[in-house]
């Protein structure tokens, strides 16, 4: 219960193959340290991910298969007043988040 819960926590936050990837390989080392068999975890692991990534058997063969995605996740950034550059600093970061996310 342990491995499957943490992989969903991995899961949900990654927004990334490298940072899923990476995540697991700490979360694997971090529970061999605590006496976990690794081919166990691997194993947990494994099966977690094949059901977050194989697709649903269809009943209907015109039917394609659902599209997996990791989902984007919102980040806040809280920053001090600071006057008018708090109005500068806001703009400049606005426009940087846009040239990697229009939304």
């Amino acid at each position: 219960a342990v491995v499957s819960t943490q992989s969903t926590g991995i899961f949900r936050l990654c927004s990334g193959w490298d940072g899923l990837a990476r995540e697991h390989d700490s979360l694997c080392n971090m529970l061999m340290n605590c006496g976990y068999n690794r081919d166990f975890v691997l194993g947990t692991i494994r099966r977690f991910m094949n059901k977050k990534f194989d697709p649903p058997v269809s009943r209907d063969e015109g039917e394609a298969p659902a599209a997996t995605t990791v989902y984007p996740r919102l980040i806040f950034v809280n920053l001090p007043y600071l006057g008018d550059t708090s109005q500068k600093v806001q703009k400049s970061i606005q426009g940087f988040v846009k040239k990697f996310d229009p939304n």
